[in-house]
């Protein structure tokens, strides 16, 4: 039995050690303790004083004004260590200064509490009794007074929530209820019980005592009084336990819940439990904080004071923005998890998107008027989507001053073509007939493709745009990701932009050309696809013109003679102008099918693949790490030196690191 309480006291002995470590990391965790909480004199320096044995500031006109933090150790060797754990936002001067500060005492008096506090107080920069003239000093403080008492007698970490007056009236309990709901680390502590002269308060007090509103219920102890400042601890403990033998507080105490020393038992067996509940999620917090931070170090590089460490921090830097953008063209999105993470960084696959619908209105509504015995496609939803994807890079635009030419009003939805082409190639034929026999001017065929492929050039103008604003977000997200320190970011992006608004520029300009060849030029192809067209064209209209004699069916035997006067019929019914105006339209429809395909592969893959792109002066190109070579040491300390915000703020990182590394080596052990 007895080896089985040491076990016992030597696992709670560690848990609670683990959770004091935890604290003097100061990586903001929380951690099993209990806090004291209460109005300004409502007892909470007293009731520690008598759970801890040494005083804290109390009385009239006094208040603790920093956080205490009292952790009770057991060991053989009796001492108190006095020190000092910095608030976290504290820089590395001051975080140095205060861990300096250390007062160890293995005579530990009463009356030396106030002198060590007030050396705490100077440390830290406050008012305190003594310095109450220096208006300039903060009221209270952020850091935390550590005191270790090392005893063989004590070996629990204490805090309580203390309550004087009635309950239901106490702002504190609500208080309380907010940081703990469930009530499983609220403990209530009615203070100053030797002030209690009544019945009725008495009665209310056993009532609360005896009751259930609270899940740990309430204990009942007495303060040293105010003129009683000559006893020791032990005479106030021996006051206590004479006030709780008188008779009127026979109820209460009958339930085991008055005096210092039950309340000290039933904490050292509420903080244990917590200690032990509490590991598991504190170690997953560390792991996740850890691997958190750990990133964000990533993304801020190691520190860049030299020439030399700023260049090689964007070389790397470029290195990866080059293996990023490789994956992009290539779609190999399952390379790095940001592809899933930013849809914008799933180039290609925007492009071919943007590139297929561009196609797709093209081919279906590219044209003015609809050529004879075209049947109207329907529509599959493709110019919907088309539509969509491009409105969404326009509306984009707007973020940035920079892409102001290549903004552009949001379409509904592209022009139907018209159905009576005859009558305007008749319009076409007439206003340019030549003295030609039986034939026309290559002129006519040149005005009607260009009005026939009018809309071409609002259509690649404005695609070509759309893929710009495309890559331009592209460019911005990957940057975005890749570069945490947002000033460095900045500068970066505004050294690229030139170089970026070039690229876009020759692309848009190189549409341009290829809308003026086509549009601007004379109808010229070598391709034999045109002759396949024309040659189909006409055996479609003499097909039409032998229609009428396969009424009864293909086995059908036809008179040689219906044939041949069917096609002198054809021939010798149109006038020479009808004849020149239907070899027009074939040609036109032949010319108009090469060009179209022609115009649109040029397009994509000239202006937008090559220019935008794979080229080596594309703008996706442009950051690599020959461009970081070339620049000189003013231009690296321009983008990528550190300013001071960045520099503390690594700092901070890193301490952060370096705590949650220790935490993590205190919970596995």
């Amino acid at each position: 039995m007895e080896n089985k309480g040491f076990l016992h006291s030597l696992g709670n002995h560690i848990y609670l050690e683990k959770q004091d470590k935890l604290r003097d990391l100061g990586i903001n965790l929380q951690t099993s303790q209990i806090i004291v909480v209460g109005g300004q004199s409502s007892g909470k320096s007293s009731l520690l004083e008598s759970l801890t044995g040494f005083s804290l500031p109390r009385g009239q006109g006094c208040c603790t004004r920093f956080a205490t933090q009292i952790t009770l150790r057991r060991h053989p060797t009796k001492k108190t260590v006095i020190s000092i754990i910095p608030r976290s936002n504290a820089d590395q001067k001051l975080r140095e200064t205060l861990r300096a500060f250390r007062h160890e005492l293995t005579d530990f008096r009463p009356e030396d509490v106030a002198g060590v506090i007030e050396k705490a107080n100077m440390v830290m920069e406050i008012r305190s009794g003594i310095n109450k003239d220096i208006l300039s000093l903060p009221m209270f403080s952020d850091d935390i007074l550590k005191i270790e008492i090392s005893s063989p007698d004590v070996s629990v970490v204490l805090a309580v929530l203390s309550c004087l007056s009635d309950p239901a009236t106490e702002g504190i309990l609500q208080f309380a209820k907010v940081a703990d709901p469930k009530g499983e680390r609220t403990v209530g502590v009615l203070t100053k019980a030797d002030l209690v002269k009544e019945k009725a308060v008495l009665q209310s007090l056993s009532n609360l005592v005896m009751g259930t509103t609270l899940k740990l219920g309430y204990f009942v102890v007495r303060n040293r009084g105010a003129d009683e400042d000559d006893l020791d601890i032990s005479q106030c403990n021996r006051k206590e336990v004479e006030l709780f033998e008188d008779p009127q507080w026979k109820d209460i105490a009958s339930t085991g819940r008055v005096g210092v020393d039950t309340l000290r038992k039933e904490l050292q067996s509420l903080l244990t439990g917590l200690a032990k509940r509490e590991l598991p999620k504190q170690k997953a917090e560390v792991i996740k904080r850890l691997a958190d931070c750990e990133k964000r170090s990533i993304s801020y590089g190691p520190p860049r004071s030299t020439p030399a460490a700023q260049r090689e921090h964007l070389i790397k830097l470029a290195l990866r923005f080059e293996r990023l953008v490789n994956d992009a063209l290539e779609g190999l999105y399952g390379r790095d998890v940001l592809f899933g993470e930013k849809p914008p960084l799933k180039l290609i696959t925007k492009i071919i998107e943007l590139n297929e619908g561009f196609s797709n209105a093209i081919w279906k509504k590219g044209q003015t008027w609809n050529f004879k015995g075209k049947t109207t496609e329907k529509d599959n939803g493709a110019e919907a989507a088309y539509i969509k994807l491009i409105n969404e890079a326009f509306d984009w635009a707007s973020t940035f001053p920079e892409l102001l030419e290549y903004r552009h009003p949001n379409i509904v939805s592209f022009k139907n073509p018209q159905n009576d082409i005859m009558a305007f190639i008749g319009e076409c034929y007439s206003a340019s007939r030549g003295p030609e026999l039986g034939s026309f001017g290559g002129s006519v065929l040149t005005m009607a493709f260009q009005a026939q492929a009018t809309s071409w050039d609002e259509a690649a103008t404005r695609h070509v745009k759309g893929a710009v604003l495309v890559i331009h977000r592209f460019l911005y997200t990957l940057l975005e990701v890749l570069v945490a320190d947002q000033r460095m970011r900045e500068e970066l992006w505004s050294s690229l932009q030139d170089d970026l608004l070039k690229g876009y520029r020759r692309a848009c300009d190189h549409a341009k050309f290829v809308i003026n060849t086509e549009l601007n030029g004379r109808p010229v192809t070598y391709n034999h696809y045109f002759n396949d067209n024309l040659q189909r064209a006409r055996l479609g209209r003499q097909r039409s013109i032998l229609q009428g004699l396969d009424a009864n069916g293909p086995n059908t035997k036809v008179d040689l003679s219906k044939v041949q006067a069917l096609m002198t019929s054809a021939v010798e019914n149109k006038s020479n102008a009808e004849q020149v105006k239907e070899d027009i339209h074939d040609i036109l429809k032949s010319y108009y099918k090469v060009a179209r395909k022609r115009f649109v592969d040029n397009i994509c893959q000239q202006a937008i693949n090559h220019f935008l792109l794979d080229g080596d002066q594309s703008p996706v190109k442009i950051f690599t790490a020959n461009w970081v070579a070339k620049l000189n040491d003013r231009q690296l300390n321009s983008i990528a030196g550190e300013d001071a915000t960045t520099t503390t703020a690594r700092q901070r990182l890193e301490t952060e690191i370096e705590g949650l590394k220790k935490a993590l080596e205190v919970l596995r052990y």
